[in-house]
């Protein structure tokens, strides 16, 4: 087979920015087995689409439409409470008579999925794809088609392998794609990278022309451990995966998350899920989040025979926690502690004004940034048009006239209780774009009370 790598034309599947806000959300409640799509084959890999309306899943039943060893499938229905239709194959030239999986549906009609199908531009050598491990398909690349009114799904293309693209010759898993302010992202997972420890998690980015990055390994995500199949929440602010870090063998996979401030940050330390109905003794795979954040899909294995099955658990959104007047006693520093070396000088002033100065870095980190400005307050939330001073320079040579206060951009200020707040920034000076950071009291200036 050419290793040679084929520019992908997939310009669609970076359209868009996704305009979904951070939500809170309530525990997960107990699994209940997706008995639509239940039958004595394998079913795995399951994910809705944007829209809440198709269930896509992988199985190797011999249903109606079958393809080959391992097929992606998908059913409907009218409305996101409704019944789920029967099973469709997605059929040719989607599925192959190789394993087809991992399917991720986007909201343009694109689909990106795993395939071990044998074609010009694959990235594992040789002519015949590798021989499937144990309980689990053959290794596969990233592909991409579309699906037109008529139902007709182009032919697919492959993603492009390393260094050029996101592919390797080892297996990836689990493509998800995540529309932010930085551009438009995609994880998975793989076991192919010169750093890979196994199957980590890495991030390509993809570009305006279509043409889609090697991947970055995800440090805060990934260990020597099996971290596999990452699902990222519409809005990029919550991230699923399976490990088997706490297990002793490869079988003991379990559902962990991350969550994270804003698509600026690091993500935060990986937890599994807290809910023994949905990590269990069996094996718990490929879980993904829908659009809203709401449902929990995944798979699960009670053994190494079992062809395994397709769980949803459900979560209800809850309030955030609602903001407090601001008052002379927030007065002080405040900075995020994930985030340790950087944060913001807060003076309320009389008048209902707030002065805040936010002493950090420039985008690339070569130097110090400060900027800010005095603001009015209204009630619970405080809004400043940021000044970043330039032009200044150490005595003797300070010249006054020689000092500029280009507009950085805008600061919105508020606090849930007298210890902790959050500042959202929308900035026009570039790289540093827009987003929040949480804030935690460092001082508190004598005589000044916060009730």
């Amino acid at each position: 087979m050419s290793h040679s790598h084929v520019t992908t034309a997939i310009v669609l599947f970076a359209a868009g920015l996704g305009t979904a806000s951070a939500q809170n959300f309530g525990p997960w409640g107990d699994p209940q087995r997706v008995d639509a799509i239940d039958t004595d084959a394998a079913e795995g890999c399951p994910i809705e689409a944007p829209d809440g309306l198709s269930l896509y899943f992988a199985s190797n039943g011999a249903a109606t439409g079958a393809q080959g060893k391992l097929d992606i499938w998908r059913a409907h229905r009218a409305a996101v409470q409704a019944p789920w239709s029967a099973v469709e194959n997605l059929g040719a030239p989607v599925n192959t008579p190789e394993f087809d999986y991992c399917p991720t549906p986007l909201a343009d009609g694109g689909l990106l999925y795993v395939s071990s199908q044998q074609t010009p531009d694959d990235c594992f050598p040789g002519d015949t794809p590798p021989p499937p491990p144990a309980g689990g398909p053959s290794a596969g690349d990233i592909f991409a088609t579309q699906e037109n009114p008529a139902n007709v799904w182009s032919a697919p293309v492959n993603l492009g392998c390393y260094p050029d693209g996101p592919n390797t010759p080892g297996a990836e898993f689990s493509p998800s794609r995540v529309e932010t302010a930085q551009g438009t992202f995609l994880f998975f997972s793989s076991n192919g990278y010169p750093d890979s420890q196994g199957q980590d998690i890495y991030m390509s980015q993809m570009m305006d022309d279509g043409t889609v990055t090697a991947g970055v390994r995800v440090a805060e995500l990934s260990t020597p451990a099996d971290d596999r199949m990452p699902n990222v929440r519409a809005d990029g602010l919550e991230i699923v995966f399976s490990s088997n870090r706490a297990g002793g063998t490869a079988f003991d996979q379990d559902i962990y998350f991350a969550t994270r401030a804003d698509t600026h940050s690091a993500w935060s330390a990986p937890q599994p899920i807290d809910n023994a109905a949905i990590n269990t003794t069996a094996s718990e795979t490929r879980s993904s989040l829908s659009a809203d954040g709401t449902r929990l899909y995944f798979g699960r294995k009670i053994n190494a025979d079992d062809p395994g099955d397709v769980f949803v658990a459900t979560r209800e959104p809850t309030a955030p926690p609602a903001n407090v007047p601001i008052t002379a006693g927030f007065t002080g520093a405040w900075y995020d502690p994930a985030q340790s070396g950087h944060g913001i000088f807060i003076e309320v002033l009389p008048g209902n004004q707030m002065l805040a100065w936010w002493f950090t870095f420039n985008p690339d980190g070569t130097q110090q940034a400060w900027f800010g400005n005095v603001g009015a307050i209204d009630g619970d939330t405080a809004t400043i048009d940021a000044i970043q001073t330039a032009g200044g320079r150490w005595i003797p040579n300070f010249d006054p006239a020689n000092v500029t206060n280009p507009a950085w951009g805008r600061l919105v200020i508020t606090f849930t209780d007298c210890n902790h707040g959050r500042v959202d920034f929308t900035s026009s000076v570039a790289g540093y774009g827009q987003g929040h950071m949480d804030l935690v009291r460092i001082t508190q200036p004598e005589g000044l009370s916060c009730p």
